[in-house]
């Protein structure tokens, strides 16, 4: 694979009840994918793994860490990746979660 790491678009954005987070990996990597609030606080990660090169796309369903359903509001997606060779790669895209815990989910 020749590209180079990238956070894709994020769709559907904003979103309700999930929003899928394409990425894309050009060296074997360790990666990690989190969801950060508007204060820089963690919420949720929601990938922390090593991963041969390639496309891959995690799903957030607007859910923190202990499975609560967030607020609405913007959210920065976070993505770093460390390759073996210690080559690093940090890139954010924002998202923005709608009706949050007033909203019906299902």
């Amino acid at each position: 694979m020749t590209g180079e790491y990238s956070l894709n678009r994020i769709e559907p954005n904003p979103f309700d009840t999930e929003t899928s987070i394409p990425y894309v990996l050009s060296h074997h990597s360790h990666i990690t994918v989190q969801i950060i609030d508007s204060n820089g606080k963690l919420v949720r990660n929601l990938v922390q793994e090593f991963n041969e090169p390639g496309r891959y796309k995690v799903r957030w369903d607007g859910r923190d860490e202990t499975g609560n359903i967030v607020d609405a509001g913007t959210y920065h997606c976070r993505m770093i990746a460390q390759s073996a060779s210690g080559r690093a790669f940090l890139q954010s895209r924002d998202i923005e979660r709608i009706n949050g815990r007033s909203g019906e989910y299902t």
